[in-house]
């Protein structure tokens, strides 16, 4: 078995696996290029609490599975699959053979919090960077009403609850995609981001451009007007 992945989901499967490997005779592989798993869940967490970051890498080989020796490490990445082998981009070009392949190869984001880095040292270098642009603002808008804007709204007002948080999403509640939450869990999260501070704007698309949606993070005195007609200024944009 060729598990391809070594975040959330592909460790989980080496470590159910693990405790079936002696009975069922099994030969597990994982393969995954990173030292460290990245524990994505703590990233927004991290961007206002230095602590937090250092606690978002755990190493891979500190995996009790793979302590022992029941399933065996590759630091490779794969670079194709084919129907009873995959490819590794080590120095020899390793042909690894499976019966059964787990692809958890997760996602990547590249906005500069992203998770499309390999090393937990650039990681943490772009969560400093992160905390510092925080830190500096005192007027930030949060673009976007899904769990990721909302928590890190949230998480801005909870560290520094006198800077003027600001979230707009062109949606007409938060977390409006289907299924994320019901409309009702979704009115009392706006009442509480409002509480906290938070100023909730509901059903206004940001006039942004593509170099901005790019950036994903703008820095400086900007200012944007909505489609009603409402201004936003600000000296952070996420």
């Amino acid at each position: 078995i060729v598990i391809v992945g070594g975040s959330y989901g592909g460790l989980n499967c080496a470590t159910q696996l693990a405790k079936q490997a002696r009975r069922l005779n099994l030969d597990i592989t994982l393969v995954e290029p990173r030292k460290c798993f990245h524990h994505a869940l703590g990233y927004l967490r991290a961007a206002v609490d230095a602590h937090v970051a250092e606690q978002c890498f755990i190493p891979v080989d500190n995996l009790p599975c793979i302590r022992d020796g029941t399933v065996k490490r590759l630091h490779a990445r794969v670079t194709a699959v084919h129907a009873e082998m995959v490819m590794l981009d080590d120095v020899d070009g390793t042909k690894l053979p499976y019966d059964y392949l787990v692809m958890a190869t997760g996602a990547t984001d590249s906005t500069p919090m992203g998770l499309d880095v390999a090393e937990k040292e650039e990681a943490l270098r772009r969560m400093k960077n992160a905390r510092d642009a925080i830190c500096a603002a005192q007027r930030i808008l949060v673009v976007g009403g899904g769990p990721l804007g909302i928590e890190l709204a949230s998480e801005i007002n909870e560290a520094y609850p006198k800077k003027q948080v600001t979230l707009v999403t062109s949606a007409p509640r938060l977390a409006a995609k289907p299924d994320a939450i019901s409309p009702k869990l979704s009115a009392k999260v706006f009442t509480k981001l409002e509480a906290m501070g938070t100023h909730v704007i509901l059903g206004q698309r940001m006039p942004l451009t593509e170099a901005e949606l790019a950036a994903g993070w703008v820095t400086g005195d900007r200012s944007w007007s909505l489609p009603n007609g409402e201004q936003v200024r600000v000296d952070l944009m996420v």
